[in-house]
């Protein structure tokens, strides 16, 4: 059993990990171009998606509950965005 001295100072460090959802959706087999910042903040494009589309990973980055939805452009339809971080919802 280990001993510490009274007044000693324990350190620990917790790691979050959070889920991340991104999604775009719109009227089925829409194409659309997706812009997004990942979640080691590196600006990503998809080309030539076909919607709906999402993009799910975890990580430990603590800027992820600043990030934003993703954009999306399509010629024929409106799109909408959608973020999830853990269990909080942001629309765009």
């Amino acid at each position: 059993m280990p001993r510490f001295s009274i007044g000693r100072r324990l350190s620990r460090r917790w790691t979050l990990l959070v889920a991340v959802v991104m999604e775009v959706f719109g009227p089925p087999g829409t194409v659309a171009t997706i812009t997004y910042l990942d979640v080691n903040a590196q600006p990503q494009r998809v080309d030539a998606a076909t919607l709906p589309w999402a993009y799910d990973t975890t990580t430990t980055q603590p800027a992820v509950s600043s990030m934003s939805p993703p954009r999306a452009t399509a010629t024929q339809s409106a799109v909408e965005s959608r973020l999830t971080t853990r269990s909080r919802t942001r629309d765009r």
